[in-house]
């Protein structure tokens, strides 16, 4: 729940840049709006290893 709700900021900073790759140009992002977006996604990609991680884990035990 938490992974997907953090999801959000780099969506909507995405689609912030539409107008611009519309209009045949680079999007030009903030240093510290790409900084925020990266790290945000390592954490997510960090969390889904943990919870893989954890369902493997649950699985081998036998734990139901």
């Amino acid at each position: 729940m938490i992974l997907a709700g953090m999801s959000m900021v780099p969506t909507l900073e995405f689609l912030s840049w539409r107008k611009a790759v519309k209009a045949g140009q680079a999007p030009s992002p903030t240093p510290g709006k790409i900084r925020r977006v990266r790290m945000i996604l390592h954490i997510e990609l960090a969390g889904i290893v943990l919870i893989l991680l954890c369902a493997a884990i649950i699985v081998r035990s036998g734990w139901n």
